[in-house]
């Protein structure tokens, strides 16, 4: 459902609610617990917003028997994902999970829930107090707030993604490729958020001509990587990978009396950071950088002699690409 669709209904029911006379007037104490990423509304903001829903609403002093009220958010790439608890001094808990695209739709949603919950968990008057108070409206008795969809946290975000790439090691001077891939990343709160990643990249055949020769050097490797989100914003999304490259690496010599052909293991171990921009709900942009350790120093020559290529003991590696989210 539209957090727009939501708000009114939310905002009906509270209306339903205050109006009806039904719940003393007394103020309702609550201490509050709020945690939200740079861009959305603050604490301060929430308060004030929960206030003017629910003017009997304030913030509990030291010590005072009151309900707890947490709220989290947390951005997730190109969604906002908001949760509400509150727990009675008993330790009865209840919770609510809101999604949007907009911070500041997502905290207005839970501001106006809140008080909704908070003012229903006042207990009624005397039954001659309710008695002389109007009847409610058959509508208004059979209101309810509909349970938005729980998020489950710990669950996981599959992506689809192809990207450019520059590579050193696998040839002379830096070669220029591509590659697709898929990841799985788990989504939540907490500081474990691991990713995995998997594909394919390929550098294609470049010309290298040296003594009066050439030779052309191409390469295919399988990917796999393992990552852990370490920043979350409205803006970005940064992690640290550690990526395994096996692979093959093809050299063929040209312009030569007699040219050959060879093909040699390629195996390297880095690690790397990649940051991500958001675009749209499901689609964000991303750049990398990073290091990588080769296993293999192979030696391609012109006879004894004439050294072509020697793969080095460290490369460099940068990358752009496209990140689509399907699950």
């Amino acid at each position: 459902m539209p957090l727009s669709d939501m708000a009114g209904r939310v905002g009906a029911l509270a209306a339903a609610l205050l109006g009806s006379g039904s719940f003393a007037a007394e103020s309702i104490p609550v201490h509050l617990g709020y945690t939200a990423p740079d861009g959305c509304p603050d604490q301060s903001a929430f308060e004030e917003q929960l206030r003017e829903r629910s003017p009997r609403v304030r913030r509990a002093v030291a010590g005072e028997p009151a309900q707890a009220l947490v709220v989290s958010i947390a951005a997730e790439a190109e969604t906002f994902h908001g949760t509400l608890s509150i727990r009675d001094s008993d330790g009865a808990e209840t919770s609510r999970a809101i999604a949007g695209d907009h911070c500041d739709e997502v905290v207005s949603a839970l501001a106006l829930v809140a008080a909704v919950a908070l003012e229903g968990r006042l207990e009624p008057l005397p039954e001659a107090v309710l008695d002389a108070a109007p009847p409610e409206e058959p509508s208004t008795a059979k209101a309810r707030l509909p349970a938005p969809p729980p998020i489950d946290e710990r669950g996981w975000a599959f992506a689809a993604e192809a990207g450019l790439f520059a590579q050193s090691g696998a040839s002379p001077g830096v070669g220029l490729g591509a590659s697709l891939g898929a990841s799985a990343r788990r989504l939540g709160e907490g500081s474990w958020r691991p990713e995995v990643r998997a594909g394919v990249a390929y550098l294609p055949e470049a010309r290298t001509a040296i003594a009066g020769a050439a030779a052309r050097f191409s390469m295919l490797a399988g990917r796999v990587e393992g990552c852990q989100v370490a920043v979350v914003t409205p803006l970005l999304l940064a992690e640290p990978c550690a990526r395994i490259e096996v692979g093959a690496l093809s050299a063929t010599g040209l312009d030569l009396p007699d040219p050959r052909s060879a093909t040699r293991p390629w195996a390297s171990a880095g690690l790397l950071v990649r940051v991500e921009l958001p675009l749209a709900r499901a689609v964000s942009a991303s750049l990398e950088g990073g290091v990588a350790f080769t296993l293999f120093r192979d030696r391609f020559a012109f006879g004894p002699d004439t050294t072509v290529h020697q793969v080095p003991a460290m490369t460099g590696m940068g990358a752009a690409g496209m990140r689509m989210r399907f699950w």
